[in-house]
């Protein structure tokens, strides 16, 4: 099942006109059967959710890179990765990148340390820490957050981290003009310009995704 999954992923980045390593099937293929066998002891996905790796999970993740709001070379912050989304997928799609995952759920780390290891990402590392607990140092071009928390909560602790023209890209439903409107005040305030909000095509989001991208000033 994890081979068709990958398959269909492959299959949509070649008609958005994207190639992918020659490593890449195989990793990808490494890292779906590592979620399979752990997500229960690690509490990574849900069973249902295995079945839907390719798309709901792993294209979900290459969306910014697919959709080309997401350019290498450049190094990228995630927070929150949980399984290591969208972090790993973003690592083996694109070796340009250099990618700093966060999440400080010791078993959830524990188990996107061994993902790196056993993968070979040499362009991944994941930090065991709070968002909060990272130093401030602005040398980072993006900064993803997928199913992690709200814009208004993470916009302030976000800032310090990005670079001038630095990105902040958070996945979003179908709609999130509400969650923008109670972020507008701060956002403004702290320096963020107003964002830009893509809403993806069908292939690339099962469930209407949207991109919520704020540019730092």
């Amino acid at each position: 099942m994890i081979e068709k999954q990958v398959e269909f992923l492959f299959e949509t980045a070649q008609k958005h006109v994207f190639e992918f390593p020659k490593e890449a099937r195989g990793r990808f293929l490494l890292y779906g059967s590592l979620i399979r066998k752990t997500t229960s002891s690690f509490n990574l996905v849900s069973k249902n959710e295995i079945e839907r790796l390719g798309r709901r999970h792993f294209l979900d993740s290459l969306s910014p890179l697919l959709f080309g709001i997401i350019k290498p070379p450049a190094k990228l912050l995630d927070i929150g990765s949980g399984a290591g989304l969208p972090g790993i997928p973003l690592a083996i799609a694109e070796p340009g990148l250099e990618i700093s995952m966060l999440e400080s759920v010791s078993k959830k780390a524990r188990f996107i340390d061994r993902a790196i290891k056993e993968i070979g990402l040499r362009n991944a590392e994941i930090l065991a820490i709070r968002l909060e607990k990272l130093p401030q140092n602005p040398i980072f071009e993006y900064c993803t957050a997928r199913a992690v928390s709200s814009i208004e909560k993470l916009l302030p602790s976000i800032y310090p981290h990005l670079k001038t023209r630095g990105k902040a890209i958070f996945f979003k439903g179908q709609n999130p003009e509400r969650e923008i409107e109670k972020a507008r005040i701060i956002s403004e305030e702290i320096g963020f310009q107003n964002p830009t909000v893509f809403k993806l095509p069908d292939d690339l989001s099962p469930c209407n995704r949207t991109l919520v991208v704020y540019e730092k000033t």
